[in-house]
């Protein structure tokens, strides 16, 4: 039996060895796996990381070209200084080619950082189709003009229409 005892004791060492050998191979697979899953969700963590950054970046150099895209706009839509009085003359002309009777044209500058804001207050007489032209003119124009407010008031007796309007235009100085 004693030979019998050291057959089981061997084979049981053996068996005890591998099972030690198994579970480590296991932990170091498992190890492996979740170091490389780990890996792979920093990788995937830096690249978005990255893509926002430079989407940042992007906007960062759009900030810094901005005079260049604001000188851009002042010369596409805002109007030169000098061209005002010109304006004002075309103002009147559209009021003559749209058949409508002018009251009066005023006008106030406010100074305004690199440009300067312009309140043009008149008022005119005409039919409603005629009106309706001269505002979707004023609208058409490639000018930054804007139509702050509009009074319109109807004489019961005629189809005339009566209107006080107050325009905002820009200008570069």
């Amino acid at each position: 039996m004693n030979k019998n005892n050291w057959i089981v004791y061997a084979i049981c060492g053996l068996f005890i060895i591998s099972c030690f050998f198994c579970i480590i191979s296991l932990t170091y697979t498992s190890m492996e796996n979740v170091t490389a899953k780990g890996l792979e969700d920093r990788i995937n963590t830096c690249q978005k990381e990255l893509v926002e950054l430079s989407k940042e970046e992007a906007a960062l150099g759009q900030w810094r070209d901005i005079g260049k895209y604001f000188n851009q706009f002042k010369n596409d839509y805002l109007m030169k200084i000098e061209d005002f009085s010109q304006f004002r003359d075309n103002l009147r002309i559209t009021f003559s080619r749209f058949g409508l009777q002018n009251k009066s044209v005023s006008h106030s500058y406010t100074d305004v950082a690199d440009y300067i804001k312009t309140k043009v207050t008149f008022g005119i007489e005409g039919t409603y189709p005629q009106i309706k032209r001269f505002i979707h003119d004023i609208l058409n124009r490639k000018e930054m003009i804007i139509i702050k407010r509009i009074k319109l008031i109807k004489d019961k007796q005629t189809i005339i229409i009566s209107g006080n309007f107050q325009l905002e235009v820009y200008l570069v100085k």
